[in-house]
């Protein structure tokens, strides 16, 4: 499956990135680089990096979790082309949550960002979209509906987004990961939107 493939590319790079700061540094989201010297690879590449044994496990394991869902629904909604549909969520993930930054920040030469976390945004959005009322959980205790769960973390990014503190989180990189996670599911078969609205309608 291609998640599995995925998940060993991140970690086999992050691996490479913790061993060399040279590594590392060639391949991070730098918006002012990306500018000045035309390394538009960086938009992809910044998503096989992570900063931290943390960031790695949590991204990696979100996407497992979630990415092998969706991959077998994809199978039976799309059959041959259901491949290319997942390529096309987890790709179009990372360029589209790198798009923010890259205008915020391109003349800030201290800002840096690496992760898979907006991709991976994108990848759970589109099990939500799927699967709206399937029980999610919070820190693996607090149980919520998928689609409440999505709704508080779309509000919850888009506020720490506006409000704009140096926490060293990608908050817009999560937000517009998520968005693009139900946008491009709804594109590859409209007719999931009334399938995701009818499943509210049948939890009320």
């Amino acid at each position: 499956m291609i998640t599995y493939v995925l998940i060993a590319a991140c970690v086999l790079f992050t691996l490479q990135g913790f061993n060399s700061v040279d590594f590392f540094n060639r391949f991070t989201l730098d918006p002012y680089i990306i500018k000045r010297k035309k390394q538009q690879y960086r938009l992809a590449t910044h998503a096989f990096l992570h900063g931290s044994w943390v960031h790695l496990f949590v991204n990696m394991f979100v996407l497992w979790q979630f990415g092998v869902a969706v991959e077998k629904s994809f199978e039976a909604l799309f059959g041959s082309m259901s491949t290319v549909y997942f390529i096309l969520l987890y790709a179009g993930g990372i360029l589209v949550s790198a798009l923010p930054a890259l205008k915020k920040h391109s003349d800030n030469p201290y800002y840096r960002s690496v992760g898979a976390s907006g991709a991976v945004s994108a990848v759970l959005f589109s099990y939500i979209l799927l699967y709206p009322t399937n029980m999610l959980y919070i820190f693996g205790i607090l149980p919520l509906p998928a689609f409440l769960l999505g709704g508080l973390y779309l509000w919850y990014e888009s506020r720490q987004d506006r409000l704009g503190k140096n926490d060293g989180i990608a908050h817009d990189a999560h937000f517009w990961g998520a968005v693009y996670g139900l946008a491009i599911t709804i594109a590859f078969k409209p007719t999931l939107f009334l399938n995701f609205v009818n499943q509210l309608a049948n939890l009320i």
